[in-house]
């Protein structure tokens, strides 16, 4: 008995610490930090750019009758073919991450600011695709609602791979709680 307790203690363990995100196969929020340290060295090694690309829904406003569990739910349902959207477009180089419900993120290297927007308009027109493919339902409207953030920097710039996703995020925030005239916002510092 005392074998399998172990046995069982040491598969929490490494499932505990595992990086990537059981429903998408994804890297997870620990595992997308890891592989973009690996990425932003590689990047100052190679004298390249390098792009973290934030995607989500657009934010509900605070006059929604849309509960916190409610939005979750829909987060849920465009998971999915907003991971197949990234995983169509995206290239073998970039690496994928889930950032919580409904929200994902790309890191991509040798991207810079234009490639950025490139490849965010990119997976929206694939996202947009597939809602045009599902016709009607409840995640249709919502994944026509995607919004996308970005920070692109170079190989000179001192960015730690945290304030790298940090920035992108928060250029997604602004672009969710834009009024829809930005699909795609950049950082501003």
């Amino acid at each position: 008995m005392d074998t399998f307790v172990r046995a069982k203690q040491e598969a929490d363990r490494v499932r505990d610490q595992g990086l990537t995100d059981p429903s998408t196969g994804f890297y997870n929020v620990r595992g997308i930090l890891q592989r973009t340290k690996e990425i932003s060295a590689d990047a100052v090694r190679s004298d390249r750019s390098i792009t973290c690309i934030a995607f989500g829904p657009h934010a509900f406003g605070e006059d929604s009758a849309e509960s916190p569990e409610d939005a979750n739910a829909m987060a849920e349902i465009i998971s999915r073919p907003v991971a197949a959207a990234l995983r169509h477009v995206t290239r073998l180089s970039d690496t994928i991450g889930r950032l919580g419900p409904g929200e994902f993120v790309v890191v991509a290297p040798g991207t810079d600011q234009e490639g950025a927007l490139r490849l965010a308009d990119r997976v929206l027109d694939a996202i947009e695709a597939e809602a045009k493919r599902q016709g009607s339902g409840a995640g249709v409207d919502a994944l026509t609602q995607i919004r996308a953030g970005f920070c692109a920097v170079d190989s000179e710039d001192s960015t730690s791979p945290e304030d790298l996703l940090l920035r992108a995020t928060m250029a997604l925030r602004r672009a969710q709680a834009d009024d829809g005239s930005f699909r795609v916002r950049a950082y501003e510092a």
